[in-house]
């Protein structure tokens, strides 16, 4: 107790517990979950050493909530890599605000407990020291110290310009980095398009994804043998827990979390470079039902907009297996409060 006495008397104590918090944690919690890259520790780095300078000697009712955003950030960003293999992004603010959304995607817990508990315990030291440290603070210090996290996001922005694989950014980014960094880019393309005015595009050659590919092995060997069709959609399930997703794609990712699920899989077809759906059940139900690709922006779901379009409705699968004698059921198992997912 003396020492701990001692140590909050100590007019570095609460520099101490801030640069514990938002650099020394962060930097710890990358090597335990596995993500250690260089450009990640200089992004770590860079972050904490910005909310040091930007937090030491604040008020603690100021710094405190800055660091509970950040707290909540780093969470986030574990528990959606750790579910669906991806950071979080500006769109997803909205899902936050959902009770029945975060009831049901949680499970009742957190993916990464120790994590929450990690940066509970790092706020509350920190606390600590603001309430109880000395009267008599440490001077701040000058404009100059914004330069060493401005040289370090420098030096991480360049050092990504030389580099040309393309890696999970969770390895490359810290979180509020990557949203900065996101931002940043958003508003160059911005002002690139406005310098550059209305000029004409060419048509992007699409030619080969248009295509229909039917020189496959057949998995039934005459017509008529068919008895029933069974469509598994699995949402937030990452190819890579399919291992011929993994051979197919050469990932380094090697954990075989889903064996049934990889056995079923060498039995079907198997499209390892799917396209993205911008992770809505109902766009991707729409691209594998219907053989297209949905909109590649935020705008309406193709899906919502076929259901004023019967013709369009009967190219897609199920008027297809029903043209062919099938009766079409479907069973929805997850709730959405958002937006509505049709059924088959």
């Amino acid at each position: 107790m003396n020492v701990l006495r001692r140590w909050l008397q100590h007019p570095h104590a609460r520099l101490t517990a801030l640069v514990g918090l938002v650099l020394v944690m962060p930097l710890c919690l990358r090597a335990a979950l596995g993500w250690s890259d260089s450009f990640g520790y200089l992004s770590d780095m860079a972050i904490g050493s910005l909310l040091i300078v930007l937090l030491h000697q604040r008020p603690w009712w100021l710094a405190l909530p800055v660091l509970l955003v950040w707290s909540l950030l780093t969470l986030a960003a574990a528990e959606l890599v750790s579910a669906v293999g991806r950071l979080p992004n500006i769109t997803d603010v909205h899902y936050l605000m959902d009770p029945q959304f975060l009831e049901n995607s949680t499970g009742g817990g957190f993916a990464q407990p120790w994590l929450a508990f990690a940066l509970l315990v790092g706020l509350v030291v920190w606390l600590i020291t603001q309430w109880a440290g000395p009267s008599v603070l440490a001077p701040r210090w000058s404009g100059k110290a914004w330069g060493v996290p401005m040289l370090l996001l420098l030096a991480h922005g360049w050092g990504q310009q030389l580099r040309t694989a393309d890696e999970d950014q969770w390895r490359l980014f810290n979180l509020p980095h990557q949203l900065l960094a996101a931002g940043v880019g958003d508003l160059q393309a911005r002002a690139e398009e406005w310098w550059a005015g209305d000029v004409a595009e060419a048509e992007p050659q699409v030619g080969g994804l248009a295509r229909l590919d039917l020189d496959g092995e057949r998995l039934l060997p005459a017509p008529g043998r068919a008895r029933n069709v069974l469509i598994i959609a699995l949402e937030g399930i990452p190819g890579a827990y399919i291992g011929v997703n993994r051979q197919a794609l050469h990932s380094s990712y090697q954990e075989n979390l889903m064996p049934n699920l990889t056995r079923w899989a060498e039995r079907g077809m198997n499209t390892p470079d799917y396209v993205l759906h911008s992770h809505q059940t109902i766009r991707g139900l729409y691209a594998m039902l219907c053989g297209d690709y949905d909109k590649l922006d935020n705008g309406t779901p193709k899906g919502v907009e076929m259901l004023t379009q019967s013709e369009r409705n009967q190219a897609c699968l199920p008027a297809q297996l029903r043209a062919n004698g099938f009766a079409t059921h479907g069973v929805q198992g997850v709730e959405c409060s958002n937006h509505s997912v049709p059924t088959i």
